[in-house]
């Protein structure tokens, strides 16, 4: 449900006519830079899941732009670190499991433009394969029963995996960084507050409704670059897209298609009275190169005043160079 970037030009709304910052791109070539990369899911009624993975970055230059490879090392899950390399995991676990993986074995390569903006994915054909493959897994642990469900609940999930171009894949199959790249060339007034007119994704079939985004550039203590941006979803046209998805249940899972849960979807569509939906995203720019030294970026669906559904990730540099 991240914000989509729109064709409109940022319109300051406040401004003391300040130093215009510029975001560099300018990475190092040819250097692995490490990084850690933290995901947080949060959802009402069941604990929080946290995941961290330990990742290289490397960039090459490529005509008009750069190629980044995009490298997982390791996956760490409560106290356990699991090194992501083929060998390491047909030691740990068994052959079944090899496809939970397979994922994160190879590196992605994601073709950028000249200002860091990601292009297209390289390879997509074996990637989406390998991702997919997991949904094999899962419904193989299953009775048939609990398989039909799953079935159809993995078909939804994984549409637009299947259906994604190498141009779409880098949002589609890339976790966060796609959303913290592509920044270089930005110009804005230090301290001034920007609005953007853009707009969001939500529900089953992906509704577009109206947003607005809020954006700043400042410099941090250190005289780095920091980037802030909030944004928010007309909550009038949320309402009616999130009203929309419980009519959509139904025809989408036909293990729904019983009196009793469609009567408890209806209920739960008419006790929604309010809903908000806001991305808010900080970055903190290292000058020279335009990479980020810091950023997070969380999604939050607030129902009724109550928050039911949060997503973050974090992104930190261990030694960017």
């Amino acid at each position: 449900m991240e914000a989509q970037a729109s064709a409109n030009e940022p319109i300051p709304v406040s401004s003391d006519t300040a130093e215009i910052l510029i975001v560099p791109f300018d990475p190092p070539l040819d250097t692995p830079l490490k990084y850690s990369f933290v995901e947080v899911s949060e959802q009402t009624g069941r604990e929080p899941r946290r995941v961290e993975y330990e990742q290289e970055l490397t960039f090459q230059k490529i005509e008009d732009g750069y190629l980044l490879q995009l490298k997982n090392i390791a996956i760490v899950v409560g106290e356990q670190r699991i090194a992501l390399n083929k060998e390491s995991i047909l030691r740990e676990f068994p052959p079944a499991m090899a496809a939970l993986f397979s994922p994160n074995l190879e590196p992605v390569e994601i073709e950028l433009d000249a200002f860091g903006e990601p292009l297209r994915l390289r390879n997509w054909e074996a990637t989406r394969a390998a991702i997919i493959a997991q949904k094999d897994f899962w419904i193989s642990q299953v009775s048939p029963e609990v398989a039909e469900i799953y079935q159809e609940s993995f078909e939804l999930v994984f549409a637009p995996i299947r259906n994604s171009t190498p141009e779409d894949a880098a949002y589609v199959a890339v976790k966060g960084w796609p959303y913290i790249l592509g920044f270089g060339g930005l110009e804005l007034e230090e301290g001034a507050e920007y609005e953007l007119d853009t707009e969001m994704q939500v529900g089953i079939a992906s509704s577009t409704i109206d947003a607005l985004s809020l954006l700043r550039l400042d410099r941090d203590e250190h005289r780095n670059l920091y980037y802030s941006e909030s944004t928010q979803a007309d909550e009038a046209q949320l309402l009616i897209a999130l009203k929309n998805t419980f009519d959509e249940l139904p025809g989408k899972f036909q293990s729904l298609q019983t009196e009793e849960v469609q009567e408890k979807i209806e209920d739960a569509k008419n006790t929604l009275q309010m809903a908000q939906m806001i991305d808010e995203l900080d970055i903190v720019f290292d000058e020279r190169s335009g990479l980020p030294l810091s950023a997070k970026s969380t999604n939050s669906l607030l129902i009724n005043a109550e928050i039911s559904r949060k997503v973050s990730f974090s992104i930190r540099s261990v030694d960017t160079k």
